[in-house]
């Protein structure tokens, strides 16, 4: 004879479907509840606020420095091709910077934090400065 190798229907996070009973209806409760809470919240507050943490950044006119920079210092570290961060990190001219943050403002994005990959006080002073748009 070979044992039944059916399994019990599985309920919310693996548990079998008949040990859930009222227990995972009284969390099931909770849970609705606590969402209608956060959406009447964050309505109220006019949306939640999304922010990007970490955007990595080296403002220069110059295309061939800027090169450099993705290529030896940034795609190394992250198991990159430096193809795929071209354009999608602040590295280049002010305006491609500038671009590429409208866009994120045009997602909802509302705040970004800047990582600058050198010269930290020059690469501050040359975002703030020279591209357009940012407000502190």
């Amino acid at each position: 004879m070979r044992p039944n190798r059916t399994s019990p229907p599985v309920g919310p996070a693996g548990w079998p479907a008949a040990s859930a009973g009222p227990r995972q209806a009284y969390h099931s409760g909770r849970s609705a509840a606590a969402s209608a809470l956060l959406r009447e919240e964050l309505a109220a507050a006019g949306g939640f606020p999304h922010a990007l943490v970490t955007m990595w950044a080296w403002v220069t006119e110059d295309r061939a420095e800027a090169d450099r920079v993705i290529t030896r210092h940034l795609a190394p570290p992250l198991k990159r091709d430096p193809a795929t961060l071209c354009g999608r990190v602040c590295v280049g001219p002010a305006g491609m910077c500038a671009e590429l943050l409208s866009g994120f403002a045009e997602a909802g994005c509302g705040r970004v934090h800047f990582w600058p990959l050198g010269a930290e006080g020059r690469q501050v002073d040359l975002i703030a400065s020279t591209v357009p748009g940012l407000r502190p």
